[in-house]
């Protein structure tokens, strides 16, 4: 039999402990899907996770697939996902959220025996810290380099959740950026900097001399506050950053940030940041965002009196509200 469709999702309820919706897919060949969608909804501890079996299941998809999202799924093993995005070989888009895997110390997947889909361009990892999953992926992605890595433009790499060791991925991430270069055009970052610490990254974004947009997500100031409101600890590492951008093509760059009240703002460093952007590197910004999770109006008379007039009158800046 031979069809088309072009985008399947398959949605696996809470409740159901078969794995039957990763048997459904040998039976897709001939279908020459090109948009394939895992998802399981909402279980609440990874134990719960569907378990992804070998993933030659695939195989009848290999030909035809260009983009990939997994949600809330579990593989035997970081080889196991490894060999499944790496038989893909059309796969142009790939979303990698919430997958954990059943033993994280193990053998350890080699850039030489697995080679990266050659058309990959959209690459987006969300996963959960706690188990090192984060700092595996990463590591193995930045094996790649040279010819050995697809010219990926649009990257996201964001982590859940907070515990202690929350950074442990940021050195193999920051290699992942290297590598990928001036090929990389959009960049989404979550929990990647490290608030108490001094920056220790000053070339990270050195080798991305064509960005032209930028977000940063999950931004959480609420912990940076004692219960009587008295101040912590300042974060300082936003104008850190923006000073060490190389590109000068940036045309929009997004901040996404958590606070319990509109006045927590002030532990941000917006004197600098204004200065930051204030730079002729920024000449070509179109829009500079703020999100914030404070009513909108409040948020926006905050930021707008402490940001340089110069910048306000360029008509790029625009506040609103985080839901």
């Amino acid at each position: 039999m031979q069809a088309s469709v072009r985008t399947l999702t398959i949605i696996q309820a809470v409740r159901v402990r078969r794995c039957w919706s990763y048997e459904l897919v040998p039976c897709l060949v001939g279908f020459n899907i090109e948009n394939l969608v895992f998802k399981r909804l909402n279980p609440s501890d990874p134990s719960n996770y569907d378990v992804i079996p070998h993933p030659r299941v695939f195989e009848s998809l290999a030909q035809s697939l260009t983009e990939l999202q997994l949600y809330m799924s579990k593989f035997a093993s970081l080889i196991h996902l490894v060999e499944l995005i790496c038989s893909l070989h059309k796969l142009e888009r790939l979303s990698i959220e919430s997958v954990t895997w059943f033993h994280i110390d193990q053998e350890f997947p080699s850039s030489e025996r697995y080679k990266l889909p050659p058309n990959l361009q959209e690459l987006q990892i969300c996963l959960r810290r706690y188990d090192g999953a984060l700092t595996k992926l990463m590591e193995w992605v930045a094996q790649y380099r040279g010819g050995a890595l697809p010219a990926i433009h649009t990257l996201s790499i964001r982590s859940q959740f907070s515990v202690n060791d929350r950074y442990v991925y940021t050195p193999a991430a920051t290699r992942v950026l290297a590598n990928v270069g001036s090929s990389l055009r959009r960049l989404t970052l979550a929990n990647f900097f490290e608030p108490r610490g001094r920056w220790e990254y000053p070339e990270l974004l050195a080798a991305n001399t064509e960005l032209h947009t930028l977000c940063f997500r999950d931004i959480d100031l609420r912990d940076r506050f004692e219960a009587n409101r008295i101040l912590v600890l300042r974060v300082s590492w936003i104008p850190s950053f923006l000073i060490q951008i190389a590109s000068t093509s940036v045309e929009m760059m997004s901040f996404e940030i958590l606070v319990r009240d509109v006045e927590h703002l002030g532990i941000l460093e917006w004197q600098e940041i204004g200065r930051a952007f204030s730079l002729p590197r920024f000449a070509k910004l179109k829009r500079l965002e703020f999100k914030v999770s404070a009513p909108e109006q409040e948020a926006a008379r905050w930021i707008e009196a402490r940001l340089p007039l110069e910048l306000m009158q360029r008509g790029v800046v625009h506040v609103s509200q985080l839901h």
